[in-house]
């Protein structure tokens, strides 16, 4: 028996897991509300210019517990800043302010900041009376300033002026300037105030003390990570939690949705979606030899959904499975695909997604991996053995202790498509024989099932 008929004839002998790695959270119980991004209440901000990317942030305050922290970044290629405004903007241009109705002289509260070299923060004021502008304060801040400090900025040149509404911004980078503005600028500011010395009570800027922020929060499946979180800010969560569960309380629901005529799969992977990209996953170092989960599923059209397991050593492909989903399936439908793994991978990359057409839905369950190498002992072997290996004309079946009345028997391809099934009549000193003759040469899983019992395991077909 060469080496390679051994090694897969130990994957086909052990169908559970003894002390292996199981798929983390394959089952999709366990579910954490995680902060997708923070807004600050009332004011505008720089919050998802880029998809997925929060320019405008909360840190500790010098007045009170919050202040507003505003950075210059970098992603995919295009750089933006971060800002907070209290009125509109078209362009460069201020269009409409907020409400503010007592005399002003003065801008004051509390910065610090750290600026590349070429690049500017800014503050701007701009008074309104009657769709008139009566000053106009535009203030570029260059350097550093680590510490927190107090600035008071003149307003009409120290003169009391009544606005009855004024345009408050603050970025961290200048937007008027073509040139200059780098990632990694930033500022911060507290308690900003317009003053005057001939009112003693001057109106306040809503939300002025950065005390009040909203949580934008999704809930994320444990262990995966899904575009919920890029598309939060526009009210879409294609990965959802589903109590229509195969088994346990929960299973997953996934959603191909439609973004305004960009189509978005939907898709979850236990890498990263957003740095390191779809290939990225986590360390994993065992050897299953099955990869089986249950599902739902409704396309549109002519869709397709899958699950693939990439298992990778040292940056190269060693094996793929891959769970096809090809047709409509109304009730928890069970499929599998084998793996052919002759050495331990050191990284496990799993995909998972609903399909290219808007509207296509997949639920998924009970996600896991059998017949793992690592620890295997005599109570988790299987009571099926199937021979030879790989199998030409015939593959030979012991059954173990599986009677013969109301067993069945499938024969599942690499994609999880039934290519072969029928019923167990009667068998022969204690085996059946299944015909290859209408099989390809390639990978299948053997399914028998009498009552609630289920053995499966895989083949190769030569």
């Amino acid at each position: 028996m060469t080496a390679r008929n051994l090694l897969i004839g130990v994957f086909c002998s052990a169908v559970t897991l003894a002390n292996g790695q199981q798929i983390t959270n394959g089952a999709f119980e366990s579910w954490t509300d995680l902060v997708a991004y923070r807004d600050i209440d009332v004011w505008r901000d720089g919050n998802y210019q880029i998809p997925g990317t929060s320019t405008t942030t909360r840190v500790s305050g010098q007045i009170g517990q919050y202040a507003a922290r505003m950075e210059t970044v970098t992603a995919g290629g295009t750089t933006t800043f971060g800002f907070i405004v209290h009125g509109e903007f078209a362009g460069q241009t201020a269009t409409e302010g907020v409400p503010f109705t007592t005399a002003v002289d003065a801008m004051e509260g509390w910065y610090r900041y750290s600026l590349t070299p070429d690049d500017s923060a800014m503050i701007y004021l701009l008074l309104w009376n009657n769709g008139v502008a009566l000053d106009t304060i535009v203030h570029l801040i260059g350097g550093t300033q680590s510490q927190w400090t107090a600035f008071s900025l003149p307003v009409n040149g120290g003169v009391p002026v009544t606005p009855d509404s004024v345009v408050v911004a603050v970025t961290s980078s200048n937007p008027f300037a073509l040139t200059g503005m780098a990632a990694g600028s930033w500022i911060e500011v507290d308690d900003l105030q317009l003053t005057s010395t001939t009112v003693l009570n001057p109106d306040l800027l809503p939300n002025n003390g950065m005390e009040d922020w909203t949580d934008i929060t999704t809930e994320e499946p444990d262990g995966w990570t899904t575009f919920n979180p890029l598309l939060a800010q526009l009210g879409y969560t294609p990965v959802t939690k589903s109590t229509m569960a195969h088994a346990g309380t929960y299973s997953i629901r996934m959603e191909t949705i439609d973004l305004g005529g960009d189509t978005l799969p939907g898709i979850i992977t236990n890498g990263d979606l957003f740095g390191a990209g779809l290939f990225s996953g986590i360390p994993y170092n065992d050897t299953p030899s099955l990869m089986t989960a249950f599902y739902r599923y409704a396309p549109v059209g002519t869709d397709t959904a899958g699950v693939a397991a990439l298992f990778i050593k040292n940056g190269l492909l060693l094996e793929q499975a891959y769970l096809q989903i090809t047709s409509a399936a109304a009730v928890w439908t069970f499929t599998g695909a084998p793996i052919l793994l002759f050495q331990e991978p050191d990284t496990l990359v799993i995909q998972i997604y609903a399909g290219s057409n808007p509207g296509s839905v997949l639920y998924l369950d009970d996600l896991a991996f059998s017949g793992i190498s690592t620890g295997i002992s005599t109570a988790t072997m299987s009571a099926i053995r199937a021979w030879p290996q790989p199998a030409t004309d015939v593959l030979n079946v012991s059954l173990g202790d599986i009677g013969t009345t109301g067993t069945t028997t499938r024969v599942l391809d690499r994609m999880g498509r039934v290519v072969l099934e029928g019923s167990v009549g009667s068998r022969a000193a204690g085996q059946l024989v299944l015909p290859m003759q209408g099989l390809t040469s390639g990978h299948y899983i053997l399914e028998v099932r009498s009552g609630d019992r289920v053995e499966r395991l895989p083949f190769v077909k030569g």
